[in-house]
């Protein structure tokens, strides 16, 4: 007799919230694919903590009641430590453990080994809720501390400062290059703030609150990381990559700023990961490389595709962290938005075509039941 797997598949937490609310014969024919086991709802602690960040107390126990209804649930179990609801971070450690036990794995091949981890805690829903429900409520009520500079930052990581091309090659040495004075440096940095107060008023997330303070502080910043080292001795551009923790070794032929600026981001999530694992710090940077990493490949080229838009939105931090996981489930439901983004970005790399192949958008609820129906039927 065949064993047939169930499909298993991670909803926007837009729909969640209007399976929570609504009374509808699609809603009714969602649960009935979920209750015939044909596909399996799957949850990540980001799609809970969105779910749970509303501020009306009713509206979250009535999401919580949704999920206790459930008959099965599907996720990731946190790391050591961080016993909860897995997220990316979590889906990026077991990749590493992958490569730590095989050095030489190319992405390709640590896909194939992880993908039976991510889905390897199962339950009904009732059980979920009342294993995680404690700590759902006590992050809750620490969101707003974590959440607060959120829109600041999305804004930052996806406005460019005028003048500065991201494909542009950075020099072999300093002496390729006419570097500036601090002052005069300073006066030009400076001199954007007009323009990025503007440009947070008019195309970032409505949630900033001080456009100008915010702009003010972004960009006194950035003077004062380049103070010490436009002031002082020696080669600046490696200065420069030093002071970002980048190795040159560790960047493609004739990198670009681009790829400054993610293997710098890179270097930091890693130092992350090494604090969650109580790792030595330069510990994971001596063996793991972000091209080895499925999910962080897919994070890279979501995030260039996302800096191509014309307004920056906070929710785009958290849909970073949800896109990764459709290398390993049956299908992840985006918004159009991030759904455009994905096509966009489909033909930069192999597993760019595997992630838009499992990424849907299906609006109203109607067209949702479709679309499980038919992820069922497949």
């Amino acid at each position: 007799m065949e064993i047939i797997r169930p499909k298993i598949v991670s909803l926007d937490t837009a729909t969640w919230g209007l399976i929570a609310k609504e009374q509808s014969l699609a809603v009714d024919r969602i649960n009935r694919i979920f209750w015939s086991g044909a596909v399996v709802p799957f949850f990540m602690d980001t799609v809970i903590m969105e779910l749970l960040a509303h501020g009306n107390d009713n509206v979250v126990k009535s999401r919580i009641a949704m999920i206790r209804r459930l008959p099965f649930v599907h996720f990731m179990k946190g790391c050591p430590g961080h016993a909860g609801v897995g997220w990316l971070l979590d889906l990026r450690e077991a990749e590493m453990a992958v490569i730590r036990d095989f050095p030489n794995a190319k992405s390709e091949d640590v896909l194939n080994i992880v993908r039976s981890q991510v889905t390897s805690q199962f339950c009904a829903g009732a059980e979920f809720c009342d294993r995680y429900y404690s700590e759902w409520m006590n992050t809750r009520q620490l969101a707003p501390l974590f959440t607060s500079e959120t829109p600041e930052i999305a804004a930052f990581t996806q406005f460019p400062l005028p003048g500065v091309n991201l494909r542009d090659k950075i020099p072999a040495s300093s002496e390729e290059i006419d570097y500036r004075s601090f002052e005069e440096f300073e006066n030009i940095v400076c001199g954007q703030h007009k323009w990025l107060t503007h440009k947070l008023k008019t195309n970032g997330d409505e949630k900033i609150n001080d456009p100008e303070k915010a702009a003010a502080k972004f960009l006194r910043e950035i003077c004062d990381d380049m103070k010490g080292i436009l002031d002082g001795r020696g080669d600046i551009t490696e200065a420069l990559l030093a002071q970002a923790g980048v190795e040159r070794s560790r960047l493609p032929p004739k990198p670009t700023i681009d790829d400054v600026g993610f293997e710098y981001t890179f270097v930091g999530h890693l130092q992350t990961h090494e604090r969650r694992l109580k790792l030595p710090q330069g510990t994971l940077k001596q063996f793991v490389r972000k091209e080895q990493l499925p999910s962080w490949i897919v994070w890279r080229e979501v995030s260039r595709a996302i800096r191509r838009l014309p307004k920056a939105e906070a929710s785009s931090l958290n849909d970073k962290m949800i896109v990764p996981f459709a290398l390993y489930l049956d299908g992840v439901e985006v918004d159009k938005r991030i759904r455009n983004c994905i096509r966009e970005a489909s033909s930069t790399h192999p597993l760019m075509k595997i992630t838009d192949a499992h990424v849907f958008r299906s609006k109203p609820l109607k067209a949702l039941a479709d679309h499980l129906e038919s992820i069922a039927a497949s």
